[in-house]
């Protein structure tokens, strides 16, 4: 999935996406946010950050580039049940998640009819939000 799919997902969801001055280590991975040009903190929840903008601004003891990043928050069955299902109830739409013999199916359909499937997606050996979202994701393409 490409980070901006991803970013148009969440503001779909009604989510305002959190943008973050700070760098990447190279050594680490991890993203170090800057709060001011001498005040660096570590950040190890914040792995799914990608990056914004390619302009790059050195602070003032020239060590770290600082670049403007923004987050999102995880792919999970909370966050989606949180953010995503309100969003498609409030459209007129419901799902359906199930599993079975090591595969995750969803549907998406209308509220007042379940069989008009509008949707879906069938995911092997992966998490059961994985199709969740991707049925989401199909949905939404096809508006």
């Amino acid at each position: 999935m490409k980070p901006t799919e991803e970013k148009k997902f969440w503001e779909w969801c009604g989510l305002t996406i959190d943008y973050r001055f700070g760098y990447v280590s190279m050594d680490d991975g991890i993203f170090y946010e800057t709060q001011s040009y001498d005040s660096v903190t570590e950040n190890k929840e914040t792995r799914m950050c990608y990056l914004e903008s390619t302009n790059t601004f050195e602070d003032e003891t020239g060590k770290h580039k600082v670049e403007l990043w923004w987050e999102v928050p995880p792919i999970d069955l909370n966050n989606l049940f949180r953010y995503a299902v309100p969003k498609l109830h409030d459209e007129g739409y419901d799902y359906k998640l199930w599993s079975d013999d090591g595969y995750h199916f969803a549907m998406i359909f209308p509220i007042d009819n379940h069989e008009d499937i509008v949707a879906s997606s069938v995911i092997g050996q992966k998490k059961a939000e994985d199709a969740l979202y991707w049925a989401i994701q199909d949905w939404l393409s096809r508006r």
